[in-house]
């Protein structure tokens, strides 16, 4: 009865943490569907921002203020769904509510900002309609504060986005973490029944054939049995999330249960040798797992160690870093398109939206610039002759001119585009490598994912397998195991 309960509490954990694992899913998926459309609006909102300030006429302004409107909207929707997401989060072990907050807060500016941005273009067409020369001097002073608003709430819409990534990252290094807990917990677990299989198997081995305590030692064996059974449900469900490892899981797993079912038998029957035999092979099965579950922390510490170095990386004294990999991304993108113009698969009407994304890049491309120059940073090639070459581009798509030597120059900002995303990088490089020396190699770790009471753990039954005098193979496992340990703890 107590192992049927026993059984039945594994069940209720095992489905929790499916559960949990789905919300978590969904989490996921609903930032990235946030941070899609914060993208795609930022863009639209830049692209707004320069044709605010070339406006000459009442009209242009009433049809840009229309689409502002057509903005806001989209904001609003993205709101709901950052309301959705917060509810969401609310259900998860992760709720992250002073995250949530800020990110609300950042969105209600955001809107605040094209609110603004709309009531001053629409000031501004009304003042152009007026005329006279205080009215010119008020109407570029109006198109001067829209443009503001529009680019201020474009920034929201970029750190709106960055503090989603940054969400992203800290939910799956906390999600490392647990998996991090549940593995050292398995690994402690496989290496109590081995210990527990090698005694059993040592004092079988020290017995005669017919000896009364062979009974006993049955039992003993049965209960090893039963614990394998918890091991195993645990194996199996970290395999089918790893499916790398499932074969091995499921394979090594399955050799345990025979192996000691197979003992059992043996017992009934008091061959000895045989008994010992099929504990030996329990037993290296059991090993071959604890070193896969070794091998598998070692690959997870390594990743979130790298995590935090990349992000440290990442920090400028001076502001963010330039994201010359997403311009270069969107440049590509945009030529694949206008190749399949070039092929007849595309409406030529199409042609002043490719030329409205061209604009984009373009203006991403110059802020890009500017926050290099802030920064201090070398030049990364000729960025200024990369946007004349998009500047005419754009000509050559609104005028509906699209041809071979326009192709040609689009490759052509591409190449020099990728070639200034790995200038920055090797300057990256060289900043990270000025840095460790300034550190004097000094390593990076998770405070939080110390090992020393789990290395103290380790070294108490080290010390006990030579106290109880184990075997050779079996004091090297525990050896190197904790090797291991030190090394990815160092």
């Amino acid at each position: 009865m107590a192992q049927l309960q026993l059984n039945d509490e594994d069940l209720r954990k095992s489905l929790e943490r499916t559960l949990e694992l789905l919300k978590q899913l969904e989490v996921q998926e609903k930032i990235d569907e946030i941070r899609n459309k914060l993208n795609s609006l930022e863009a639209k909102q830049r692209m707004l921002e320069e044709k605010t300030e070339q406006a000459e006429e009442g009209s242009e302004l009433d049809d840009l203020a229309e689409r502002q409107e057509a903005l806001q909207e989209q904001m609003e929707s993205i709101q709901e769904d950052i309301q959705e997401l917060s509810e969401m989060k609310d259900n998860t072990s992760t709720p992250d509510q002073s995250a949530m907050e800020e990110l609300q807060q950042d969105a209600e500016e955001a809107a605040s900002e094209m609110q603004d941005a709309r009531d001053q273009m629409e000031q501004a067409s009304e003042q152009m309609e007026s005329g006279g020369r205080k009215e010119k001097k008020e109407v570029q002073q109006s198109q001067q504060g829209a443009s503001q608003s529009q680019q201020n709430a474009a920034e929201k819409m970029q750190q709106m986005s960055e503090k989603l990534s940054q969400m992203q990252m800290n939910m799956q290094s906390q999600q490392d973490a647990e998996n991090l807990e549940n593995l050292r917990t398995l690994l402690e677990n496989l290496l109590k029944l081995s210990f527990d299989q090698e005694d059993l198997k040592d004092e079988v081995r020290a017995l005669k054939y017919g000896d009364p305590a062979l009974k006993e030692k049955s039992q003993e064996q049965k209960k090893l049995q039963d614990d394998m059974t918890l091991v195993r449900d645990s194996l199996e469900a970290l395999a089918n999330r790893v499916f790398q490892i499932q074969k091995f899981v499921l394979d090594e797993s399955q050799q345990v249960t025979q192996s000691m079912a197979q003992s059992q038998e043996f017992f009934r029957s008091k061959q000895i040798p045989r008994i010992t035999a099929n504990q030996q092979q329990a037993m290296t099965s059991i090993n071959n797992l604890a070193n896969m579950l070794s091998d598998v922390m070692q690959q997870i510490q390594q990743q979130m160690m790298n995590a935090q170095a990349g992000g440290q990386m990442c920090k400028k004294p001076n502001g963010q870093k330039p994201n010359m990999q997403g311009i270069s991304k969107q440049q590509q993108e945009l030529n694949e398109a206008m190749q399949k113009m070039m092929q007849g698969q595309m409406n030529p009407e199409q042609m002043a939206e490719m030329a409205a994304r061209q604009e984009a890049i373009r203006k991403q491309l110059r802020e890009a610039q500017q926050r290099m120059e802030e920064q201090g940073q070398g030049a990364l090639g000729d960025l200024d002759k990369i946007q004349q070459d998009m500047q005419e581009t754009e000509a050559d798509l609104v005028n509906k001119q699209l041809s071979h030597e326009t192709m040609m120059r689009q490759q052509q900002i591409l190449n020099r585009l990728l070639q200034a995303e790995q200038a920055m990088r090797e300057q990256d490089l060289d900043d990270e490598r000025e840095s460790r020396t300034a550190r004097d190699q000094e390593k990076l770790s998770p405070e939080e994912l110390s090992l020393e009471e789990y290395k103290n753990r380790i070294r108490q039954e080290l010390l006990k397998t030579n106290k109880l005098d184990y075997s050779n193979d079996f004091i090297i496992l525990i050896e190197q195991y904790f090797k291991k340990l030190e090394g990815a703890n160092e």
